[in-house]
């Protein structure tokens, strides 16, 4: 024996359409990933400072200080107005990467191992005061490695012994 619920078909009816509705604008992975940041969120994990910083978004257009032939394979900001040889206070060395650099002089041209050193601070706020111009010569560099809890402030040059086949300043 079949009992006939008038409210609860129209109340389905609704609920599906609804529900149907709705489904053709959202996409399965975005739910999960709003459920998962949801549930992170109420236990009280957070993932951003276990990821690498981005630099890819969009920085100053390029010239000035960030020319020098040792800053050919640059990616972020230097530390400081026109750079710096050594991390500011507040800030500790992080991560390095190397580049062979020509000294762009014609009449002795010589090229350079350059180290470029990304400095960190415990603090956002650190981070950004020590921030110069913004540098964009190695785009094979994206990321900044800080430890966790710690923000990219600014990256600086350390020239070190010749190598052979450098590249020149792109500017």
């Amino acid at each position: 024996m079949e009992i006939e619920h008038d409210n609860d078909n129209s109340v389905d009816a609704f609920v599906a359409k609804l529900l149907r509705k709705r489904g053709q604008s959202i996409s399965r992975r975005g739910v999960l990933a709003r459920l998962g940041k949801g549930l992170l969120g109420v236990v009280g994990i957070s993932l951003v400072p276990v990821l690498p910083i981005d630099r890819t978004f969009a920085m100053a257009p390029q010239g000035g200080p960030c020319c020098q032939w040792q800053l050919c394979g640059i990616q972020g900001y230097l530390c400081g107005s026109n750079g710096s040889s050594a991390c500011p206070s507040g800030t500790h060395e992080g991560a390095s990467w190397s580049k062979c650099c020509d000294n762009g002089n014609d009449c002795n041209p010589e090229s350079k191992m350059v180290e470029y050193i990304d400095c960190c601070a415990t603090t956002s706020a650190a981070a950004i005061a020590t921030r110069g111009p913004s540098c964009l010569h190695n785009s094979s560099v994206t990321d900044a490695w800080c430890a966790e809890g710690e923000f990219y402030g600014c990256t600086y040059a350390k020239i070190g012994n010749s190598c052979s086949s450098g590249s020149s300043n792109p500017c």
